[in-house]
């Protein structure tokens, strides 16, 4: 995974993007919001880590521009500006999550992870096991006959199904 980081101070930048490296993502680097922007348009990213007090202005001013350049990136502020208002204004701006400096790198990594996983499909999601007109949602726990929902009970209904079926979309025998 690409991740984009904005920061100005050049030795915090390095030293967050070695961690991140470490642990394995792809890391850009831009030192102002033009260079930022100029990132955003030519790379897609799953995250950017962005600093408020740039040379040029305020990261705060980008936010809404990397959302519509690239929908579904995560936008986390790594910033000094501590206060509560400054928090709320970033969060309300569009920013996913808002770490204030200085942090724990660890903590960090751990927020870059938990908003990456926010982009994820939902694995456990699978589509309705079908046999003829008999439809069954395991994850929604709905049963349909020719497309009218059933009441079944949960114990004779689910219990059963989640037995026989495994995932595959089909029974693995048939059921009496």
């Amino acid at each position: 995974m690409r991740i984009l980081l904005v920061e100005d101070e050049i030795e915090m930048a390095g030293l967050i993007a070695n961690r991140l490296e470490t642990v394995g993502f792809a890391v850009d680097h831009a030192t102002t919001i033009l260079r930022a922007r100029h990132s955003i348009g030519a790379h897609p990213y799953s995250l950017v880590l962005l600093d408020r007090r740039l040379p040029d202005g305020d990261g705060l001013s980008i936010v809404d521009e990397i959302k519509r350049a690239q929908p579904g990136v995560r936008v986390v502020m790594l910033t000094a500006l501590d206060s509560i208002p400054d928090k709320i204004a970033g969060l309300d701006a569009g920013a996913d999550d808002y770490l204030a400096k200085p942090f724990d790198v660890d903590e960090l990594l751990a927020r870059v992870r938990a908003n990456l996983r926010r982009n994820e499909p939902d694995k456990s999601a699978q589509p309705p096991l079908t046999v003829g007109e008999l439809s069954f949602d395991l994850a929604g726990r709905e049963a349909n006959v020719a497309g009218r929902p059933i009441v079944l009970h949960r114990r004779e209904s689910w219990r059963c199904w989640s037995r026989y079926c495994a995932g595959t979309g089909a029974p693995r025998r048939a059921m009496r």
